[in-house]
């Protein structure tokens, strides 16, 4: 619903303010996401985490 309203504002006015109205989905898309890093609920992973020594290894050589 919120792609067809952003569409449907801008393709009324396109060259005004109102035609980032085309940007309206993706802030529902970001919350989405936004609430499912902060309140989701994930399995544990089996891999280990490698973890990383002091520096980022370039200067390996």
């Amino acid at each position: 619903m919120q792609l067809v309203a952003g569409i449907v504002t801008a393709s009324i006015r396109p060259f005004t303010p109102l035609a980032f109205g085309t940007l309206v989905w993706i802030f529902g898309i970001g919350m989405m996401g936004l609430w499912t890093a902060r309140y989701g609920e994930f399995e544990p992973t089996d891999e280990p985490v490698e973890s990383l020594d002091e520096g980022d290894g370039a200067d390996e050589a």
